[in-house]
């Protein structure tokens, strides 16, 4: 059987990742002189030949990354793509940066548009994206990163936000501050990251002996106009039997502020979870520029902060 990458790096006791960075000569910097030698000597020991051919397709082409957000128009996209960009700028990438709009044809159309521009890799923030283009990509060797959701069965490596951790954080800070009814404005349910959100807030209410009542959780799509309506439903329907709300993304949270300020009441500024995005882009341009054929699919979970201000009052 013929020795891979993987081997060497069970000897040395390294990633298969820092086994690359010897190969190609680029550990300046990197790892201690000690580590490189325990690499070079497992390298001897297993008389590992690395793939030349392999090699060569995957050097660096064009010093060119591509980006496929889902929605150039949404603040988080925004801002993702920004940090990405300056982070790709800081270590001498360029950055082809393409929206799909939620629409699954032009997103695959970009991934293909990206892939003849022979970019060294593509970030891909995908609600919509199927597993099996993602595996074609890999099977042809070229560096695929998914950022911020997961795919399902696709065997790219995933940078992702611990969203379920982020949400269970904001809801216990709100039952510590004395709040029980706590409303819930859902992202697109298509998203793992809504799933993940909605499981957090639900089991950090049950965990806490609170009860959850589904007529507080309303559905939103990320956007300003479906925080504001969902809301003003919220507030009409059921007026002060609830105390605080929990947004999936801050976005629909000024449309709730707006709503909450159209009926007299006044909001301070608002109280948020951070996603760590400048972490996420650093990632997921490591994990291309480290990309071997020996690679493993694995799951890169970022934690969230919840930076408090004024906009959640004990009760």
């Amino acid at each position: 059987m013929k020795t891979t990458i993987k081997d060497v790096a069970k000897l040395a006791g390294v990633s298969p990742a820092t086994v690359s960075k010897v190969i190609n000569n680029k550990t300046r910097g990197s790892m201690t002189e000690k580590t490189k030698q325990s690499v070079l000597k497992a390298i001897q020991q297993l008389d590992y030949t690395p793939d030349t051919r392999a090699q060569s397709l995957r050097g660096l082409k064009t010093s060119l990354i591509g980006v496929v957000i889902p929605e150039a128009s949404c603040s988080h996209y925004e801002e993702l793509s920004r940090i990405i960009m300056e982070v790709c700028y800081s270590q001498g990438f360029g950055v082809l940066t393409c929206s799909s709009e939620n629409d699954i044809q032009r997103e695959l159309f970009y991934i293909d548009f990206l892939q003849r521009q022979k970019v060294d890799g593509i970030i891909i923030i995908s609600e919509r994206l199927k597993a099996q283009k993602i595996n074609d990509l890999i099977r042809k060797d070229i560096p695929i990163v998914l950022l911020d959701e997961d795919i399902p069965g696709a065997e790219a490596p995933a940078v992702v936000t611990d969203y379920y951790e982020g949400a269970s954080k904001a809801v216990r800070y709100l039952i510590d501050l004395g709040h029980r009814k706590i409303a819930l404005i859902k992202g697109r349910m298509t998203t793992p990251s809504s799933k993940r959100r909605l499981e957090g807030y639900v089991d950090t209410l049950i965990k806490n002996n609170l009860r959850v009542d589904e007529r507080l959780i309303k559905p939103g799509d990320f956007s300003y106009e479906s925080g504001y309506e969902a809301t003003k439903q919220l507030l009409n329907e059921y007026g002060d039997s609830f105390t605080a709300i929990f947004c999936s993304c801050d976005l629909m949270a000024v449309g709730a502020i707006q709503s909450i300020r159209e009926v007299g009441k006044s909001v301070p500024p608002l109280t948020t979870v951070a996603q760590p995005n400048l972490e996420l882009a650093k990632m997921a341009l490591d994990l291309i520029k480290e990309w071997t054929t020996e690679r493993e699919t694995r799951h890169f979970p970022c934690e969230s902060r919840l930076i408090i201000r004024q906009s959640c009052r004990r009760l």
